[in-house]
């Protein structure tokens, strides 16, 4: 059992009528009173919304004890999402949908902030949950002393001074508890999530969910694990004298599920590994950012292979999603990605000699397929342990947590 005083230390208490706030040793940049944040001139929310938080169930997968205390301010802290979420749709954001996060760190601070869309081009959007960890690192700065920065050590290693988020609090414009959206997380904010800066597997999306049968809300925490089952496996790499064909095949039961219904054959998954490694061995236009990552891809029964192809240190082509992009150009909307093999290197030195750990698989690629020409059922391919290791898109982005496009969501369940 985790318990509430391990969730939250004694000085990361936080009332839920904003007294008795401990202080931090850094100062947070000062919030806003709450009933400003939301703009409704009623705090706290629970009461305007006729939400009895000792009605409010716990929802997880995971054994948890939260005090009444702060399981009324996490309640909160999601209907604050929720009024953002409203308010970005009624000023117009252009994506004609809002969404809002509320980002708690472990220092007891929450940063609110809602999706953003210039246009409606990806280049030009960022989300709820994105929106709020840059929120956050920015109130950050501003509650730093330059001054101190110059003469502490700990300032020159970006680690020793990096926050840690705690909860996601999520929540959209549509009706409170009832779009499974809410609090789904889209696999932009999850390839952000992927990675071991500011998250942990412990970090918690918090929503709340319409319990028709209490006629209240559940509040359903899960841990970002239970969301990237994998994440933080960095390298897809060979490191034995072995040849690659003679390693051992370590498969999922969906993947074994997938290839018995496919009738896909241990040569073609050798084949799509051995095509990535060779590409990865020739590959000479990654050395910007200086992570090499190939990948093939099994597509109505070819191979389609490519190379991580660097054009600056911040910008770069996916080899997953440019080899499917091949595939798309000869078959068009009648491609079907059965297979994706990656290889090459997740974790990288820059010129600082910071470490950075992005992984190899692309969790933003899987999630594009996932929503067109592949499937949950397309397998991912990598090399751990010594195995060749075989597994689904689903094993890496479990269904059930999903975000779902409208335009599919009525044939997902």
């Amino acid at each position: 059992m985790i318990s509430a005083t391990n969730l939250f230390s004694a000085k990361n208490t936080y009332a839920v009528n904003n007294q008795n706030v401990s202080t931090p040793k850094i100062k947070v940049y000062s919030q806003p009173k709450a009933d400003i944040v939301a703009f409704t001139g009623s705090h706290p929310l629970t009461r305007k919304y006729k939400i009895d938080p000792d009605k409010v169930q716990i929802k997880s997968d995971m054994p948890y004890e939260i005090d009444k205390k702060e399981k009324a301010v996490l309640i909160e802290k999601v209907l604050e999402s929720y009024e953002m979420a409203q308010k970005n749709l009624k000023w117009g954001n252009i994506a004609r949908i809002g969404y809002a996060s509320n980002i708690g760190l472990e220092d007891g601070s929450w940063h609110l902030a809602s999706n953003f869309n210039n246009t409606r081009n990806d280049i030009s959007s960022v989300c709820g949950e994105r929106s709020a960890v840059i929120e956050a690192f920015n109130n950050k700065l501003k509650s730093m002393s330059l001054d101190k920065m110059d003469s502490d050590e700990n300032f020159k290693n970006t680690n020793n001074y990096d926050f840690n988020v705690k909860y996601i609090a999520m929540s959209n414009h549509k009706e409170l508890g009832t779009d499974r959206n809410a609090g789904a997380p889209c696999t932009d904010c999850l390839s952000w999530f992927n990675t071991n800066r500011f998250f942990d597997n412990e970090t918690k999306i918090i929503t709340l969910v319409k319990n028709e049968e209490t006629n209240s809300y559940d509040l359903c925490l899960r841990n970002l694990v239970e969301l990237l089952p994998y994440r933080m496996e960095l390298d897809s790499l060979n490191k034995t004298s072995n040849e690659l064909t003679s390693l051992p095949l370590e498969l999922t039961q969906a993947a074994k599920d997938v290839i018995e219904d496919k009738q896909i054959t241990e040569s073609q998954i050798q084949k799509l590994v051995e095509d990535a490694k060779n590409n990865y061995e020739s590959n000479d236009l990654a050395s910007f950012t200086n992570q090499n990552v190939t990948s093939s891809l099994l597509c109505n029964g070819e191979v389609f292979s490519a190379k991580k192809v660097d054009w600056s240190k911040r910008w770069f082509v996916e080899p997953a999603e440019h080899a499917a992009t091949k595939a798309i150009e000869k078959f068009g909307h009648g491609t079907k990605v059965d297979a994706i093999a990656y290889y090459g290197e997740g974790s990288t030195v820059d010129n600082y000699g910071i470490k950075h750990d992005d992984g190899v698989v692309s969790i933003q690629t899987l999630g594009r397929l996932n929503t067109k020409y592949g499937s949950p059922e397309t397998l991912v391919i990598t090399v751990q342990d010594d195995k060749v290791a075989v597994r689904t898109i689903g094993d890496y982005m479990p269904s059930k947590f999903n975000f779902v496009q409208d335009y599919i969501k009525n044939n997902r369940t």
